[in-house]
């Protein structure tokens, strides 16, 4: 095979594995202000694709960080595996025009669903610079409740931090912490406490806000609540909800376990 025809062959083998995982990828926005969290699974390599050359990369002793393909180097494109089993660690990878992005590299188990295999770093400004008025990208409810579970920023969605005590149902306390704003839905981030000696069981198929309910999605760190003062009394609740809803939760669905001392 002439020189010709390998370089021919290792840009089709470099496309040929790049173009069946495009739809695949996250999108990630970064910006000066901000520091992103990204999840990557322990013991796999992750693809993270820059906007411009990566130059060099700091704060990533936890992480081998090198192109992803060794003969034909893009080095915007870059694969970051985990040298640890757990931990994070704010990551500064300075690009070929300056540019710094930031990035919390949190890492999760091998298994994690909540992690995704290739990412897309975009400049916040660019979005904004394209952004027309009262338009975003197209965000369903599953996009909205993955943002909620990683603690993310999302396109077209305004995050506020909050703390406010809702209600005190029997053994339970109920604080909201985060909500989520936008055209399509509202997401809400609630803090559950179990303050009685025997476990409670949430029951999200009773759980409701409004009438008629205005829950989309809702998901829990754990249904089981162990007594007060042990490791597991306390979980999160997350909700997507029409844009209507407000975060008052009608009643929180509960019941005592038995035999659960």
């Amino acid at each position: 095979m002439s020189i010709a025809e390998t370089s021919v062959f290792r840009f089709l083998s470099v496309l040929l594995l790049f173009i069946p995982s495009i739809g695949a990828a996250k999108e990630v926005y970064f910006s000066s202000e901000h520091i992103e969290t990204v999840l990557i699974k322990a013991n796999t390599p992750t693809i993270f694709r820059f906007p411009a050359p990566v130059r060099t990369a700091v704060h990533v002793s936890k992480f081998d960080v090198k192109p992803a393909h060794k003969q034909d180097p893009d080095y915007a494109v870059q694969m970051i595996k985990p040298r640890v089993l757990s931990g994070s660690q704010v990551a500064v990878f300075i690009l070929s025009d300056s540019t710094a992005v930031k990035l919390r590299l949190e890492i999760v188990p091998h298994n994690s669903r909540s992690a995704d295999v290739m990412y897309d770093l975009k400049d916040i400004a660019d979005l904004a610079q394209n952004h027309v008025s009262n338009t975003a990208p197209k965000i369903s409810a599953i996009d909205l409740m993955k943002a909620m579970i990683r603690g993310s920023w999302i396109a077209g969605y305004s995050h506020r931090s909050v703390s406010r005590g809702i209600t005190r149902d029997g053994p339970l306390l109920l604080k909201l912490t985060d909500t989520y704003e936008g055209h399509q839905y509202k997401g809400f981030v609630f803090r559950i406490k179990n303050t009685s000696s025997r476990k409670v069981k949430i029951k999200l198929s009773d759980l409701s806000i409004g009438y008629p309910n205005k829950i989309i999605l809702s998901q829990i760190s754990h249904k089981m609540l162990k007594p007060k003062g042990k490791p597991g009394h306390k979980a999160t609740l997350r909700i997507v909800a029409l844009p209507s809803a407000r975060p008052g939760i009608n009643l929180l669905p509960y019941g005592r376990a038995k035999n659960a001392r």
